[in-house]
């Protein structure tokens, strides 16, 4: 992963972040920022190798609290987990982060209870949210985070790096060139998933660059982030790989044609 600008600033912490893309890649994303940050060898990298690099690659470092879902959602034992840590002062100069994989998964319940905390955590309390599903997680925690989307490198993609530039450009398109290499490929259901949730990534990044950058955002890339937005989370049924992402390359080439008017 190819991403070495530091993200946690030693600086400038702030009380939430919020990280988002494919599970693997936030979590190493994580736990580089957070090597950096406690590592005392390295100045600008951990150097993977000492007990406190290694404490957070394994989630047992004493300035760590690393959660997961129990199965589908989050349950309020973990939420309560929180809250008896925050009732405890930290040493000056001491951050403690509580990292929540797999946010999407907070229900509406434990996720509001959150809100205050995260909001005004006591000091040297911090968040880090993890999710491929931005979408799904509540605007209200959103709104309390600094969001940062990691990419995936064009390595991550592999076989189907040829599909993922068809859906990663406004630009006209040949249909028969996309026939052949759905046609070739025989994607399954399964990378499918994995291959549009890259996809939406890219266009959430285009669009966080365009706003902030040019003040407002494109008609291409809005209508194109509704478009895959739409499709992430309504993947293809067994069976239906092809036919779902011809539809897909239909519906673009519809916006592209809209785009040129």
């Amino acid at each position: 992963m190819d991403q070495r600008k530091i993200f946690i600033n030693k600086e400038s912490l702030a009380p939430a972040y919020l990280f988002i893309g494919p599970t693997d890649n936030v979590i190493e994303f994580t736990h580089h920022e957070l090597q950096r940050l406690f590592c005392s060898y390295a100045q600008e990298n951990g150097c993977l190798t000492c007990a406190t690099c290694m404490a957070i690659r394994t989630h047992q470092y004493y300035d760590l609290r690393w959660y997961n879902p129990e199965k589908k959602s989050y349950v309020q034992e973990t939420i309560e987990d929180v809250f008896s840590t925050i009732s405890l002062a930290l040493n000056p100069g001491q951050h403690l982060f509580f990292v929540f994989q797999d946010a999407h998964m907070l229900t509406a319940i434990t996720a509001n209870s959150l809100l205050k905390s995260i909001e005004e955590p006591p000091a040297g309390y911090h968040f880090i949210f993890l999710t491929n599903y931005p979408r799904q997680i509540l605007p209200t925690i959103t709104s309390r985070c600094v969001s940062h989307v990691i990419m995936p490198t064009s390595q991550d993609h592999g076989e189907h790096l040829q599909l993922y530039n068809f859906f990663t450009t406004i630009s006209p398109q040949n249909p028969n060139a996309f026939l052949a290499v759905i046609e070739k490929l025989g994607i399954t259901e399964a990378e499918s998933v994995e291959l549009i949730d890259n996809i939406l990534l890219f266009w959430l990044k285009k669009y966080k660059h365009e706003r902030v950058n040019m003040g407002q955002v494109s008609f291409g890339t809005q209508r194109t982030l509704d478009h895959i937005s739409w499709a992430a989370e309504h993947p293809p049924m067994p069976g239906s790989a092809k036919l779902f992402w011809k539809n897909l390359f239909m519906q673009m080439d519809g916006i592209r044609q809209e785009w040129k008017k």
